[in-house]
């Protein structure tokens, strides 16, 4: 296997927190849970074939996206083939990064999935094309990166509003405390205006994106520790008891902490689906 992780330069930065290049030999077929994180992904599979997206709720049901793929903010898990990761690259905008690119609803994209193309038209189509014909990782993620400066050009006139920037930071700094009319009144907002401009902005509420920030950073700590005492971890993470930590692990995983620890995979955010976890 191997990965290849890019921070992109200003003026992308601004946006885009990751350009990545994943290939690895062909693998069986595989579902694979995908943790909710609170941001828009693009994703380019460079063979030529649909990304296949399968219902969290039934894995029989499938939906084919052929070319880059526009992945909304989730509020839970999604499922994807895994065997299909075999040459796959992918874009992590920040919260809230993805609201600068021009003819997307990003509100209208959440626990959805959209083709590229819908969005900016045959251009997209081509990305996957002229990609793949690159001939190595550093190559292609250095051409996504110049690909969507142009991009983020044509849509320059969606700045993020001021007072979203920073509640996202305020949020990031401590999802467990920041309370929606603690930061209402920080950015001096009404709740109601703060509330639809950071789920316009970002795609989820900022009561949501909290809850999310909080699972992230618990499970980033369940992931990392060979040991866990459970009771320590969700003081730690600011929930009200242990069985408060259980229900929102999950609510945005589908699985028990213990469930997790058992089929996580080196990346956090990667769950083998078995049949005894599926849903």
């Amino acid at each position: 296997m191997k990965l290849v992780c890019h921070t992109p330069r200003p003026p992308l930065s601004q946006w885009v927190e990751l350009i990545w290049h994943h290939e690895c030999a062909h693998l069986p077929f595989s579902l694979e849970k995908l943790m909710p994180t609170g941001r828009v992904d693009l994703i380019i599979n460079l063979n030529d074939e649909a990304l296949r997206i399968h219902d969290p709720k039934d894995v029989r049901q499938i939906e084919h996206y052929r070319g880059p793929l526009l992945s909304g903010v989730q509020g839970s898990f999604s499922v994807i083939d895994a065997s299909q990761q075999t040459q796959i690259m992918g874009v992590a905008f920040k919260p809230g990064g993805a609201y600068v690119l021009p003819g997307l609803a990003v509100a209208e994209i959440s626990d959805t999935h959209l083709s590229a193309g819908d969005v900016w038209g045959h251009q997209a189509q081509l990305w996957g094309e002229q990609l793949a014909g690159l001939p190595d990782a550093w190559s292609r993620v250095n051409a996504l990166e110049r690909a969507l400066i142009k991009v983020i050009a044509r849509g320059r006139l969606r700045e993020m509003h001021a007072s979203v920037q920073m509640a996202l930071q305020e949020i990031q700094h401590r999802p467990a405390t920041a309370s929606v009319r603690q930061l209402a009144e920080q950015v001096r907002l009404s709740q109601r205006r703060f509330i639809e401009l950071f789920t316009r902005q970002v795609g989820i509420t900022p009561k949501l994106y909290s809850r999310i920030q909080r699972f992230q950073r618990t499970l980033k700590q369940v992931h990392a520790r060979s040991q866990v005492d459970w009771c320590e971890l969700a003081f730690d993470a600011g929930y009200s008891d242990q069985s408060h930590l259980i229900r929102d692990f999950q609510k945005f995983s589908g699985l028990s902490p213990t469930q997790y620890r058992t089929l996580r995979t080196e990346h956090p955010n990667h769950v083998v689906l078995t049949d005894s976890t599926q849903g």
